[in-house]
């Protein structure tokens, strides 16, 4: 069953759910000069931020200012215990969308860092040796190439289209 908890900062006004939903709650709210107007809770749209790495985010109002909030950090701070108190919230399946409390992972940069890497979310960088050996295969001429060497490297096919070109002009 869906667990609701108050998000701090933000009492009586919003909760987040262990399933990764935002919601308003019914409440009374008070405008600059004095009125008042009941306002019934809804669920909240939940946005894709396709400029920060595709997170979903859902925002906040106070006061008449709106906040967005990335949608993994309210789950996670309200849902999952941070024993060691680090920083970042790991998407253990590497789904942004997914946003249940049973996929976070509290961890340090570094370790959010090579999940990625594992989890081919990220380009992993090539050393001049690997690029080098990435010339010879593609200067052969054999089909399906390009996505071989990728896989052997644990790098994207653009990754491998970039080492051929000119910022490894000088290897």
């Amino acid at each position: 069953m869906e667990k609701w908890k108050p998000i701090k900062g933000f009492e009586g006004c919003y909760e987040v759910s262990d399933e990764g939903r935002v919601r308003s709650i019914d409440r009374i709210v008070t405008f600059k000069d004095g009125r008042t107007n009941r306002r019934k809770g809804i669920v909240l749209t939940i946005h894709i931020n396709t400029k920060r790495w595709n997170y979903r985010y859902a925002n906040l109002s106070r006061k008449g200012k709106e906040f967005p909030f990335y949608v993994h950090r309210l789950v996670a701070l309200h849902f999952v215990s941070n024993p060691g108190n680090k920083p970042q919230v790991n998407h253990e399946d590497g789904d942004k969308g997914n946003n249940r409390w049973k996929n976070f992972k509290w961890v340090t940069p570094k370790e959010n860092g090579n999940h990625a890497a594992r989890m081919g979310l990220v380009w992993r960088k090539l050393n001049r040796d690997q690029v080098i050996e990435i010339r010879k295969e593609m200067d052969k001429g054999i089909r399906g190439t390009r996505a071989r060497l990728a896989r052997k490297f644990g790098v994207r096919e653009g990754t491998i289209t970039f080492a051929m070109e000119t910022h490894w002009r000088h290897v």
